[in-house]
């Protein structure tokens, strides 16, 4: 059990449901927006975790664009995909959740999980291979 559970402890959580929403042959429409939802949540937190690790303060906000713009204020470097994705993203935030639509397609979602997978391995010294060998139970 983690001593102290990190916000990429949590991303790497947010990513592995995405991971078993993806690989489950029976994920309908519904389940591939709440994918979308934790594809969006992961990104958030490896943000803020970004934003910690400098010893910053990070916004208490959902917004990915928002986030991003504080960590380019202190000059440091994100992924352009993340710029690039961060409207999407944040229609994963709310109308996923709540929205009587549909939002994400699994193409984008997958596509998005590699992005993410490569961010937190970018951010983990110790990376935990999200991709298929992360096993939760080493973490909680």
């Amino acid at each position: 059990m983690l001593e102290k559970i990190t916000l990429l402890d949590r991303a790497k959580a947010d990513l592995m449901v995405v991971k078993m929403i993806l690989d489950n042959p029976e994920s309908c429409e519904v389940m591939i927006d709440i994918a979308g939802y934790h594809t969006q949540q992961t990104v958030e937190k490896c943000l803020k975790f970004m934003l910690n690790q400098a010893g910053r303060p990070h916004p208490r906000t959902h917004d990915i664009y928002a986030l991003a713009q504080q960590i380019e204020k202190y000059n440091f470097t994100i992924p352009e995909w993340v710029m690039e994705n961060a409207d999407v993203l944040n229609e994963f935030d709310t109308r996923t959740r709540y929205g009587t639509r549909l939002v994400a397609s699994r193409a984008k979602i997958e596509a998005l999980f590699l992005l993410t997978d490569g961010l937190i391995n970018d951010l983990d010294p110790e990376p935990t291979k999200t991709g298929g060998e992360f096993a939760p139970s080493n973490y909680f």
